[in-house]
């Protein structure tokens, strides 16, 4: 019972502290491609996804970015919808990196909110 009325008052707390009754959206993105596909990317995410959506971007370590760049992404989302995960791990396969840079994303979307923004938690 304690787990569970943990998890309980901790989802009821967050949704609280949402716009919306329901939960807001998070997505994850784990990306390696060049800057103009990662905006296009964000510009359709946010276009078809509720106001409410937030995405966390993972950017591998491997992959150069200029701070120009890096800027763009963040700013692609207006009003704080698109946050970047500071910590940038080297993705690949079978490593268990790919789930790692998910995590680092929801970690990310939940210390910039200062809450759970996802309706799961």
């Amino acid at each position: 019972a304690g787990c569970n009325s943990r998890a309980r008052a901790s989802r009821a707390a967050c949704m609280g502290a949402l716009p919306a009754a329901r939960g807001g959206v998070c997505l994850s993105i784990v990306s390696y491609e060049r800057a103009e596909w990662i905006r296009a990317l964000l510009t359709n995410a946010l276009a078809l996804a509720e106001p409410s959506t937030r995405i966390g971007l993972h950017l591998n370590a491997r992959s150069p970015f200029a701070a120009s760049e890096l800027a763009s992404f963040e700013a692609a989302g207006g009003g704080g919808r698109v946050t970047l995960s500071p910590v940038r791990v080297t993705v690949e396969r079978s490593r268990g990196s790919i789930l790692y840079a998910h995590l680092l994303n929801f970690r990310q979307l939940e210390v910039c909110s200062g809450h759970c923004p996802c309706s799961w938690c």
